[in-house]
């Protein structure tokens, strides 16, 4: 249903306490319904709080969307589109699917797309286009698309040219918390390290989540542990605390936690993180 290769079933409000108003309960599934709402249930039940019904989901044997031939700088990235090893054709390629595979990757938005190839020159025997979306996708894998040699080539072109994005802006997330406001800090999927992080950095956080401010910033993977040797996005921001997204404040990419740097040892636990005030 959400475009996942498949998932795991999980219990008792893993994620989280929910809302006593649930609408299913007793669900009986095979595995080849459409929709939940085709599985045998009760329509009414006696759960409480404490007992939703959760998932997590696995991308396994799904191609990975991904830019290609251009740069990752402070808060943007560019390249030429790809889903798996296949590049996204430009016939048909628009803003609004631009936006939408920026948000999947991790970005606000999109500040540019291009329709050229504009990032290199890409394959043609195997292009993914005529892409369909519903909105809350969260990869173009989980979209409706074609995938063949068979992608039009643009007006005045003799060949398909591959489709291109500039994104811009991070989209944050907090993971492992016990509510909404708290969390150590992801951007596209990886932790941000805790090398520099303080209440300037973690308030500009928070207003990016819709809260009014932070309550504390926190280090050391206070939520969720990182083994050693763990890939961070992000360290060393610099926020004055004015900005509004993450990527407007300096800050450096790419930290490898292999134990030793600026004169500290760092091992596991290396996350940045926050608590934030309604």
């Amino acid at each position: 249903m959400l475009g996942y290769s498949g998932g795991t079933a999980t219990i008792r409000s893993k994620f989280g306490n929910v809302p006593e108003n649930f609408i299913m309960d007793n669900v009986k599934c095979l595995g080849t319904e459409a929709s939940l709402l085709e599985c045998p249930h009760f329509s009414m039940g006696d759960c409480l709080e404490h007992e939703g019904a959760g998932v997590t989901c696995s991308t396994t044997g799904l191609p990975v969307l991904r830019l290609v031939g251009g740069t990752v700088t402070q808060g943007a990235a560019s390249g030429n589109v790809y889903l798996g090893d296949s590049p996204v054709c430009a016939s048909g390629w628009d803003m609004k699917t631009a936006n939408e595979t920026c948000r999947m990757l991790g970005y606000t938005g999109a500040s540019k797309m291009s329709h050229h190839s504009l990032f290199g020159e890409v394959p043609t025997s195997s292009m993914v286009y005529d892409i369909q979306c519903r909105g809350d996708d969260w990869s173009l894998a989980a979209c409706s698309y074609k995938e063949d040699g068979g992608c039009p080539a643009l007006d005045g072109s003799p060949h398909p040219k591959g489709a291109g994005v500039v994104c811009q802006g991070y989209r944050v997330e907090l993971r492992g918390g016990s509510t909404a406001r708290e969390g150590d800090l992801y951007i596209t999927n990886q932790p941000v390290f805790f090398l520099g992080w303080g209440t300037e950095d973690a308030n500009v956080t928070c207003r990016m989540l819709g809260f009014s401010g932070v309550e504390r910033a926190t280090t050391g993977s206070t939520f969720v542990g990182q083994p050693y040797y763990t890939r961070y996005k992000a360290y060393n921001f610099q926020c004055s605390g004015s900005e509004s997204n993450l990527g407007d404040c300096s800050h450096s990419l790419n930290y490898y936690s292999s134990g030793y740097s600026h004169g500290l040892y760092y091992g596991g636990n290396g996350g940045a993180g926050v608590v934030c005030s309604y």
